[in-house]
């Protein structure tokens, strides 16, 4: 008999509304347990089924009808594995996950609500595993905080240093994941072309799920300072590209973190807030506020003074570095291994 390949099950969706941060980060663990010969199944909505073919780490995937989105049982009882990254199901859909096939490994960036499972990762800077006390079971592991980020393979080796920071910037990269449904990129671009200084060039890059892609194309043929980049498949040549980074308080930080890049960051929401102050309080980021705060010319202001004061931008590049080893998807991937091995 041959050897049996262990299979992973992962239930998240993406889309336009819902951003693709969670296809994301469950691509790089896919990617690393497939590296450990795992084969790993995407089960999602159509949108999200649609949307996975910019993370091509899944061995398959499989499209779900909206009426079985909530049904556990439209995930096969032969997987060893199930990893949850969904904040629409609940822990009794947990439960019945978990009794067909065994393991559960859930993803939550808020200790808002209780999970059923044998293991929980939350990334989140500030986060500790006491934060989940009561809303996880006994003996449950909690793997919190940036040692367990998900750094995708191609940004895990560091490719520039506090020491490239270059003396006169001009370069602005605009970033906003993947779906940006608040239209960040739209609101940074209309404030940008009003007030930005005319020696900046600004490159916006549109991801998979962004819906206003030809309105910025077309504003690009008609503003010489606006390149566009398309859902390209790494972020690398815009990194090196870039002198300063404005995000949203995603996955995009922390892969920003590693590679050293000087970045300003905006945010929506109580979890993103708290990653943006804790980024702040570190050195490790400008904290802009909320998207409401791309509107304000002051948004251009604090930009400027960052491009102008190269010693503040290698400090920030420098404490950035020291947050995100790189490592995240290899602790998460030894500990499924290890309680697979102790079944």
């Amino acid at each position: 008999m041959g050897l049996h390949m262990p299979r992973a099950a992962f239930r998240l969706d993406a889309g336009a509304a819902l951003g693709v941060g969670h296809l994301a980060r469950a691509s790089v663990l896919a990617g690393a347990l497939a590296e450990r010969g795992w084969t790993t199944t995407l089960y999602g909505q159509r949108e999200t089924a649609s949307l996975a073919a910019s993370f091509p780490a899944f061995a398959e995937t499989v499209a779900l009808e909206d009426a079985r989105g909530a049904d556990a049982t439209a995930i096969p009882a032969a997987h060893d594995l199930a990893v949850i990254d969904h904040y629409g199901l609940d822990a009794v859909y947990e439960s019945a996950l978990r009794r067909r096939v065994g393991t559960l490994l859930a993803f939550s960036d808020f200790p808002d609500r209780d999970h059923d499972c044998d293991g929980l990762v939350d990334a989140n800077l500030g986060r500790r595993a006491a934060d989940y006390a009561g809303h996880v079971p006994h003996g449950c592991t909690v793997m919190a905080g940036s040692s367990f980020v998900l750094l995708r393979s191609v940004y895990r080796a560091p490719f520039r240093s506090a020491r490239d920071t270059r003396c006169r910037a001009r370069n602005v990269l605009l970033t906003f994941g993947g779906g940006d449904p608040a239209d960040a990129t739209g609101a940074a671009l209309a404030t940008l072309r009003a007030h930005a200084p005319v020696e900046w060039r600004i490159r916006a890059v549109l991801g998979p799920a962004y819906p206003r892609k030809d309105s910025i194309a077309a504003l690009a043929r008609e503003w010489p300072s606006l390149d566009v980049d398309v859902a390209p498949a790494d972020l690398r040549a815009a990194f090196a590209w870039a002198d300063v980074a404005v995000t949203a308080s995603g996955g995009t930080c922390w892969e920003l973190c590693h590679a050293g890049v000087p970045f300003a960051v905006v945010t929506g929401g109580a979890v993103e807030n708290t990653n943006a102050r804790h980024l702040a309080e570190r050195g490790c980021a400008l904290d802009l506020g909320t998207v409401a705060s791309l509107g304000d010319r002051r948004f251009v202001e604090g930009l400027d003074a960052l491009m102008q004061d190269a010693a503040a931008r290698r400090r920030m590049a420098e404490a950035a570095r020291t947050l995100i080893d790189g490592r995240g998807a290899e602790r998460i991937c030894d500990w499924i291994e290890a309680l697979s091995c102790a079944h």
